[in-house]
């Protein structure tokens, strides 16, 4: 049965599996396009730490010097995993990505048969179940998003825990458990999903009187092995969690709306069945839908004669539905009326769901449930047929239909961004035995940065570059290189710890190669071009230790500050306590609140030093400094894009400082904040889309004054 399904995924994915190492599915959006570079290089990672440093696996190669970069994303562990035996191959993210994508169909469509054979005990409806699980037009719509597709695990889980519930027993224990962090490991939006389903399942168990009477006292040891296991999943996303204190991290609520199903699309999809079915028909068109129009019809089959087990799954695809509605459930009816659905809920109170911004994701899981309920259907319609005759017939119309929804054209492929004729240029930053990291110049839009992601596979060294939908350091690493090579700028990425640039001389506004060479010259002396492919070039420098600068300055004493904020309490700021900090949500059009330092008596200084602790995400992008003098109050000095504290980072990303250098000032009062980031006859201060969407608060967990210059201006 499992060499029918590999055929199955091989014909139906042609021609990639004949492209497996040089091609990857042709992007549906130009952002999908981005997201399938950043997961072929996500299990590319994978596969090269999991086998020399698992403790370190989320410590990955992209935005340095920033930590648990792999958090940054989805992590596609449990897939990883799977892939260690084509170690030996890699370098190679597409060869890890299309194997994985094949392996999803494969598993997927095994899964489902085995579990819809332990529940009815026919083979000819479970292989019909997996064709519906594994090939849904769903999956066809999203081939180029890997990390929607990864529900394979879950026939696994519900075989494990049907099994477990029905017979216990410490084997059927250890297997529920690895079922479930598998799933779980597949990727943090199923992770919370198999966990609410299978919490819907344990009650639809008892409610339903689903298996023998004896089995329902089993459901509270089965809550504990779960619980056991999700520790296991807790454990190994604790980055995750990490990630979203030190960055200050939380999603726009309105993307979670925009990232929602609407129920209207629903009924939209039913008044284009004609159409959906005519494509099908004469253009083998792929996707362009969910379960498919025989899959929706099975699982309500199984829902209405496929006994409590298909109404249970019925339900769960059900729930899956509503959670697919996000927060906000907009009616199709009533001009824009709308009611809370229960992903509010759980967005409100559950920690961490806040970080998930793509409710239409649970439509996987609406599609795994929908396929399962579908399987049971199968086996109660060819259960009402007793010519064996007849039911193969029917077995096969059933298995054609499915495939009819398939889709019969080519999977279109576009070509993967290997190296190509810059491959030289990368062989050289692999083979390198010295250490310091490589930075991928101009930096370029969200492509060039997806681009220059997956070709970090290649060399594995610390990239100041990256992409993910959180980049935290994009814009402003690309305001600030932009002169590259001038003197400053090369200063800049030593201090970061930068050894190696590679220059794309071919990029629009880039400098030629001989222009390139001549300042790289006159900016530093020391450095050398390394080796020139392709159109690129590679600059080696001399990288700087991870040391602060000095400075001549002496701080001055807090003992008769008085402070005040526009919100919270302001004494954490100035409790010689690093761990506590005061902080204020940042909004583009308020701005950010505000800082005040009543120094007590007229005092002169000219450096203010805001301590982060290891709240990097919270550091002024854009600041104001006011102060005051009897009565007179006049600005001190303003940035409207300041810079970020990544080589105080890289010193000690547990004590990042940001020094606001002012001018000579005497005064008795000060007031840091934060302006407006939209002005109605200005532009924007930097990009808020890039930058403001993850930028979300501001702090101070310690505020120190100095002076440096003894000449004062007042």
């Amino acid at each position: 049965m499992a060499a029918a399904y590999v055929a199955a995924t091989i014909l139906f994915t042609w021609p990639l599996a004949w492209h497996v190492r040089t091609h990857l599915p042709a992007a549906s959006a130009p952002s999908t396009r981005d997201d399938t570079l950043l997961l072929a290089w996500v299990l590319s990672w994978d596969v090269h730490q999991l086998l020399r440093e698992p403790m370190h696996l989320f410590d990955a190669n992209i935005f340095y010097p920033l930590r648990h970069t792999l958090a940054y994303s989805e992590a596609l562990v449990s897939e990883a995993l799977l892939l260690l035996p084509l170690a030996p191959l890699t370098p190679d993210p597409a060869l890890l990505h299309n194997t994985t994508l094949l392996l999803s169909f494969v598993l997927g469509s095994v899964g489902a048969f085995l579990l819809i054979r332990h529940v009815t005990g026919d083979r000819l409806a479970a292989f019909l179940g997996g064709l519906i699980f594994a090939f849904a037009p769903y999956r066809f719509w999203q081939i180029d998003r890997l990390h929607a597709l990864c529900v394979h695990w879950t026939p696994y889980l519900f075989l494990a825990l049907d099994g477990y519930l029905e017979r216990g027993g410490p084997r059927r224990a250890a297997l529920l458990a690895g079922a479930f962090v598998l799933q779980a490991l597949a990727s943090v939006y199923v992770a919370y999903a198999s966990a609410i389903l299978v919490s819907v399942f344990l009650l639809g168990w008892l409610a339903m009187g689903v298996g023998a009477p004896g089995t329902h006292g089993r459901v509270l040891t089965t809550a504990g092995v779960l619980a056991a296991a999700a520790g296991v999943v807790a454990a190994v996303y604790a980055p995750y969690a990490v990630v979203r204190s030190e960055m200050a991290f939380a999603r726009d609520p309105l993307q979670v709306v925009v990232h929602s199903v609407v129920p209207a699309e629903l009924g939209r999809a039913a008044a284009t069945l004609p159409r959906y079915l005519a494509a099908k028909l004469t253009t083998g068109q792929r996707g362009a839908g969910t379960l498919g129009l025989v899959g929706t019809v099975l699982s309500c089959v199984g829902v209405c004669a496929g006994g409590r087990k298909g109404r249970l799954y019925g339900a769960l695809a059900l729930v899956a539905l509503l959670f697919s509605f996000g927060p906000v459930v907009l009616l199709p009816w009533g001009n824009g009326r709308w009611v809370s659905g229960p992903y509010r809920l759980f967005h409100a109170y559950l920690p961490g769901f806040t970080a998930l911004r793509e409710p239409r994701r649970w439509t996987g899981m609406v599609v795994a449930c929908g396929s399962l309920a579908a399987g049971l259907g199968t086996a109660a319609l060819l259960g009402s047929i007793r010519p064996s005759r007849l039911r193969l017939l029917l077995g096969g119309a059933l298995a054609a239909l499915v495939v009819l929804e398939v889709g019969w054209r080519p999977l279109a492929l576009d070509a993967a961004p290997v190296p190509g004729e810059r491959a030289p240029v990368y062989r050289v930053l692999a083979a390198a035995p010295e250490s310091g990291a490589v930075v991928e110049l101009p930096i370029g839009a969200e492509r060039e940065e997806a681009v220059a992601t997956y070709r970090a596979a290649y060399h594995l060294r610390p990239l100041l570059n990256g992409y993910s939908s959180f980049r935290p350091t994009t814009a402003d690493l690309r305001r600030r290189l932009r002169r590259f090579p001038s003197r400053r700028t090369i200063a800049l990425v030593r201090r970061l710890g930068v050894r190696f640039v590679v220059y794309d001389t071919q990029r629009p506004g880039a400098r030629s190669l001989r222009a390139l060479a001549r300042r790289v010259e006159r900016a530093d002396p020391s450095a050398r071009l390394r080796a020139t492919a392709g159109g690129a070039a590679l600059i080696e420098l001399q990288p700087v230790a991870a040391v602060l600068p000095t400075t001549r300055a002496s701080e001055l004493p807090r003992s008769k500050w008085h402070v005040r904020a526009s919100a919270g309490d302001a004494q954490p700021a100035v409790d010689g306590n690093v761990a506590t900090h005061w902080s204020v949500a940042v909004d583009p059009d308020a701005g950010g609140g505000w800082y005040e330092v009543d120094l007590g008596e007229r005092t002169t200084f000219d450096l203010l030093r805001i301590e982060l602790g290891a709240h990097y995400g919270e550091y002024p992008r854009a600041w104001r400094v006011r102060a005051r003098d009897g009565g007179r109050e006049w600005i001190v000095a303003t940035r409207r894009h300041a810079a970020a504290p990544l080589v105080s980072y890289r010193v000690d990303a547990r004590r990042v400082i940001v020094d606001l250098p002012l001018p000579p000032t005497t005064a008795s009062a000060l007031r840091i904040e934060v302006p407006p980031l939209r002005e109605p006859s200005r532009p924007p201060p930097f990009d808020l889309a890039a930058d403001h969407r993850q930028w979300n608060r501001w702090g101070i967990h310690e505020l120190r004054l100095y002076s440096r210059n003894p000449r004062p201006r007042s």
